[in-house]
């Protein structure tokens, strides 16, 4: 497998990054509050762009339709860029607390951005004003603290994350309590259309299109960092001791338990074509990716052996990983 690795940011945190597909470069931001370009091929960095009046970019997002890039950062404000000029084009300024996300659309002239307080802005850009607040410590339906959010297209809802997840719908101006519970990760299945939710030793898995609650498991005493649903109903689960689980949802049956050597923040199924290792037989392939820098590849599955070690590891060079993806173009983002 071909491993890039490149020094970013001045070496401080880099704390967003985004695949933009127009002009096939990522796009990074970091605790330097710069914004830096690469070629997804080669990893050259092909520009740099400072922020101005930030304390460290936090988040990244990309509107394909303007093609428009937007951070947010602890200042309380989310910088708009285009990729081609060396500064921001604009500075939205509605929220008191630091924005926790932002979302936009591709389509539409509308961002949504909010910050730690609950506080959501519906923006127009096409005047760069708020349109609609909702969930603000002040309204009628405070949302409380949360650490991010998502947009639910189909309903056209907002979803956040906190101490409970909430789901707003705009246009209906409501919104209700989907889960009282901490949650550790989500991940969703765009096969099955299904979103498999951790919180401490429980998984729950939800129907996408219905919001109904389809199972949950717990894994006893096991404290779990990760999990993902794969297109053939098996589920990967990562945890916190080190330990890499699949297994048959519904019966719950073990296919495989894999250990590594520290706390697991990936899990990832590459199905049965995959680029990354070598041959194998007819089993699906997942990978891993543990905090201290390793990943490793792996198969699943009814022939394999319940027990062992990874097929291939890899060492990134890393000394620790905060956070980490697997991008459409079978590349591992660090």
């Amino acid at each position: 497998a071909a491993f890039k690795r490149v020094c970013a940011h001045k070496g401080e945190w880099i704390l967003g990054i985004k695949f933009i597909p127009d002009i096939d470069v990522i796009a990074s931001c970091g605790a330097d509050s710069t914004v830096n370009f690469w070629d997804h091929v080669t990893m050259a960095k092909k520009s740099s762009k400072p922020a101005t009046n930030s304390k460290g970019l936090q988040r990244i997002a990309y509107s394909r339709g303007h093609r428009a890039l937007y951070t947010t950062s602890s200042s309380r404000e989310v910088q708009m860029w285009s990729p081609f000029l060396a500064k921001p084009t604009d500075t939205l300024r509605e929220h008191e607390k630091p924005v926790v996300g932002v979302h936009c659309f591709n389509h539409s002239p509308e961002l949504i951005t909010g910050d730690s307080s609950g506080k959501m802005c519906v923006w127009d850009m096409r005047k760069t004003s708020v349109v609609q607040v909702l969930g603000s410590p002040e309204s009628v339906s405070p949302i409380g603290v949360i650490s991010s959010f998502a947009y639910d297209a189909r309903r056209s809802a907002i979803v956040t994350l906190g101490h409970r997840i909430n789901m707003f719908i705009p246009q209906k101006g409501s919104y209700s309590a989907l889960m009282d519970i901490a949650v550790t990760s989500v991940s969703y299945c765009n096969i099955s259309k299904k979103i498999c939710v951790v919180s401490g030793n429980r998984i729950l898995i939800f129907e996408l299109t219905t919001g109904d609650l389809l199972y949950t498991h717990s894994c006893g005493s096991v404290e779990i960092s990760c999990a993902a649903l794969t297109p053939l109903q098996d589920l990967l689960i990562g945890t916190f001791e080190g330990h890499v689980i699949a297994t048959v949802v519904g019966t719950w049956q073990n296919s495989r338990t894999l250990q590594v050597e520290d706390s697991v923040k990936l899990v990832y199924d590459l199905g049965k074509q995959s680029r990354v290792g070598t041959a194998m037989e007819e089993n699906p392939r997942a990978l891993c990716v543990t905090s201290n820098g390793k990943y490793s590849h792996f198969c699943y599955g009814t022939t394999c052996e319940i027990t062992g070690g990874p097929t291939v590891t890899f060492e990134t060079g890393f000394e620790a990983i905060h956070c980490c993806s697997f991008s459409p173009k079978n590349a591992l983002l660090y």
